[in-house]
């Protein structure tokens, strides 16, 4: 009768990725990948069509954002990754300040650059979601080789976000709560990995 009944991954009759990104806003990304075939069965006669091996077409590497991407000295592959930054300090001191612009007029989240998490927030899996997958790197890694390329020395980086400003300078409380006196709005202004991505299942969204 030219019902159509949507068993999985379909909408309409057509196959439907939940992590495509682009079918609810035309910024967003297409962070699915790898293949898949479409079975349709006609309920009236029983005939079952598959169709050819077909692609999701999606780029990982536009789901993944951080401080790799934001550097101003930042270059990326074909397919849109950060490469290695090689520095060679030809056995010299070496020192370089690190300076982002700020990010209030592209994220309501710190989370891009602010990599610290509580593992306590992020319960199963002890890490927000955006640091299992396999492409993601959660620190800000800083490594040492010799020119046989062995690695001499590593550091792995972790910064936080501060809710206000006196508790940064006092080493104290970065996670303070409620709202501030004069204008009511709340102490936690922008989001990081606790509030943006509660438990290890959900990713920071567009809107974040």
């Amino acid at each position: 009768a030219g019902n159509i009944s949507n068993q999985v991954n379909a909408i309409n009759g057509e196959p439907v990725c939940e992590f495509d990104h682009s079918r609810e806003h035309p910024d967003a990304p297409n962070c699915c990948t790898g293949s898949y075939t479409v079975t349709i069965t006609h309920t009236d006669t029983g005939q079952v069509e598959v169709s050819p091996l077909q692609h999701w077409g999606g780029n990982p590497a536009d789901c993944y954002n951080g401080a790799a991407f934001w550097d101003p000295e930042a270059s990326l592959s074909v397919d849109g990754w950060p490469v290695a930054h090689i520095v060679f300090v030809r056995e010299q001191s070496w020192s370089k300040r690190f300076h982002w612009e700020r990010l209030s007029t592209d994220y309501l989240s710190n989370v891009v650059l602010a990599n610290y998490f509580d593992p306590a927030d992020h319960q199963p899996g002890a890490a927000p979601a955006g640091f299992l997958g396999a492409f993601a790197e959660p620190a800000h890694v800083f490594q040492c080789y010799d020119h046989a390329e062995e690695l001499l020395a590593e550091l792995r980086l972790v910064v936080r976000e501060w809710n206000e400003e006196v508790q940064f300078y006092a080493d104290a409380d970065p996670d303070t709560t409620g709202v501030e006196p004069y204008s009511g709005n709340p102490i936690n202004d922008r989001r990081d990995w606790a509030d943006a991505t509660p438990g290890s299942t959900s990713f920071v969204g567009l809107a974040q």
